[in-house]
């Protein structure tokens, strides 16, 4: 988080003019701020696997999300229902008033906030009370919460192996009779995709994923409501919401990545050594894995690609060519998932987020927030020579270029990383 929060803070400071300190500072409050949900989370999920039998854990925890992502998906809809209409003025009302919950006083949000503000514009008040209150529950939550773990992971990551030993003998590397008559690739596809929606881990992640993704679905005229409120606005909205749209969209494709198709080899764990002695070549795997991942990653980002420049631009033209150009970032952004996870794979993991908090996971994730940086700009640039009010020769010109350009960057983004994961040396130990 500070990665990206580093950025934040460094213009609060130019904005504001304030001293070099003020970055540091803010970060040292937020590392209790940070701490605190951290050690709750790791709290309630020692407690729950600890109590609740395996056979009904799974069920537990997909259903709590589910109902998660109802709750949240109803709030924000009524949300948007009561700013974008004028009739709904006490709905809105109560809406603010519920969220705003997040500033009582007796929670961390609110002492936090309360201490950037002060040092922000300064007004006499002392927040002395309010570090002592944010370190001391933070000590307080993260003290329990290694008590826990000293008393109770024991016996449930025990009871979590031995229903891991279950399914793996169940599964194995045993291929089902409908596997062994397809061909070595579609065999390995179908292998992943069992693995992954019977494994907790993968799947309740599927399921946060799939939750944004509708969550944004839903609200995307948003924007439109938004520009038609600012008509008079000397500033393009309609633009400006569309490189949003490009940047959002090609981000969450990249979080999908980060979390899933980055760690599909090294999944594999310790059986690793069977597909070594497999009758198949390594690079055919890593193919097997691009292809598996690709195709629906791709349908997911092309629909939000072209639904988003439909509401936005509501032209059938840019629908479709925006549809294929999120073809081309998705192929870079998931080529580069799977060249980068092979190059730093590691079948020694004890659960699979290890995976996604490794240092590889951290360079992939910089290189395809690189990569999607890289392909707003000429995005942006196809968007204005498409809307220009006629096209010349030249201009048609400069598209079909642009267009090729954003094409080409993909594909070599993708090229180069899986050729760098077919020369890593983790995965010929």
């Amino acid at each position: 988080p500070f990665v990206f929060i580093f950025p934040v803070l460094a213009a609060m400071a130019a904005t504001y003019q304030l001293s070099a300190w003020f970055v540091p500072v803010t970060i040292a409050i937020f590392i209790p701020f940070f701490l605190i949900p951290a050690s709750l989370g790791t709290l309630g999920a020692t407690l729950f696997m600890s109590s609740i039998s395996q056979r009904w854990a799974k069920l537990l925890v997909r259903a709590t999300i589910v109902l998660a992502i109802c709750g949240l998906l109803y709030i924000t809809h009524n949300l948007v229902e009561a700013v974008t209409s004028k009739a709904h003025n006490g709905q809105l009302l109560r809406l603010v008033s519920s969220i705003s919950l997040a500033q009582s006083p007796w929670l961390p949000s609110a002492w936090v906030s309360m201490i950037i503000s002060e040092l922000l514009v300064p007004t006499g008040r002392s927040i002395a009370l309010r570090v002592t209150l944010l370190y001391s529950t933070a000590v307080a939550i993260t003290g329990i919460a290694h008590i826990a773990l000293h008393l109770l992971h024991a016996r449930g990551f025990a009871r979590a192996l031995s229903r891991r030993a279950i399914i793996k003998h169940r599964e194995g590397w045993s291929l089902s009779h409908d596997s062994q008559s397809l061909p070595t690739p579609l065999a390995l596809i179908q292998k992943d995709f069992r693995v992954l929606t019977r494994d907790i881990a993968q799947s309740t992640q599927i399921l946060f994923l799939g939750g944004l993704c509708l969550l944004y679905m839903s609200n995307l005229r948003t924007f439109v409501a938004i520009d038609a409120f600012a008509q008079d606005s000397a500033v393009n909205w309609q633009r400006v919401f569309f490189i949003i749209h490009t940047g959002i969209t090609a981000f969450f494709t990249s979080a999908v990545c980060t979390r899933l198709v980055f760690a599909s080899l090294s999944l594999e764990g310790k059986s690793y050594w069977l597909l070594q002695t497999a009758p198949i070549l390594f690079p055919d795997i890593l193919r097997a894995k691009f292809i598996g991942w690709f195709i629906p990653v791709s349908i997911i980002s092309s629909l939000l690609f072209a639904l988003g420049t439909h509401v936005l631009i509501g032209k059938w033209e840019m629908t479709v060519l925006y549809g294929v150009l999120s073809l081309f970032v998705t192929y870079g952004i998931v080529g580069m998932g799977i060249g980068f996870g092979a190059y730093f794979a590691d079948f020694s993991w004890e659960h699979p987020s290890q995976l996604a908090l490794s240092l590889g996971s951290f360079v992939y994730m910089l290189s395809s927030s690189l990569l999607v940086l890289l392909n707003m700009f000429p995005m942006g640039v196809l968007l204005q020579l498409i809307l220009a009010p006629y096209h010349s020769t030249g201009n048609v010109a400069l598209i079909i270029a642009v267009t090729l350009a954003i094409a080409s960057l993909n594909l070599g983004a993708a090229r180069f990383a899986m050729r760098l994961g077919l020369r890593s040396p983790a995965v010929f130990e």
